[in-house]
């Protein structure tokens, strides 16, 4: 029974962690993601650039920070050219 509670435990805080994991991602939170590594943590990038890369806390904060500033120029990219798309921002000459 002792060995049945402490394996749900044991679940129970691995899926707190990934959950974490994910919402530090999904809301571009490096920092916090960054903090939920243990001193000796590592994780493994698959992208096609970099597949397969091994990241320790200090370079996956570096790399996570890098990756969030460029997916925030991006939608800031994506904000503007849908403002000019609908007209809603003009050149100072009064064409879109």
């Amino acid at each position: 029974m002792a060995e049945t509670i402490t394996r749900h435990a044991d679940r129970l805080a691995i899926r707190e962690l990934v959950d974490a994991w994910a919402r530090c991602a999904d809301r571009r939170l490096p920092d916090q993601q960054a903090a939920l590594f243990t001193p000796d943590g590592t994780v493994t990038v698959h992208r096609r650039a970099v597949d397969g890369i091994q990241l320790g806390k200090d370079s996956f904060n570096a790399v996570a920070a890098k990756v969030a500033q460029t997916a925030r120029d991006q939608e800031q990219w994506r904000e503007i050219a849908l403002l000019v798309e609908r007209g809603y921002l003009r050149e100072p000459s009064g064409s879109a």
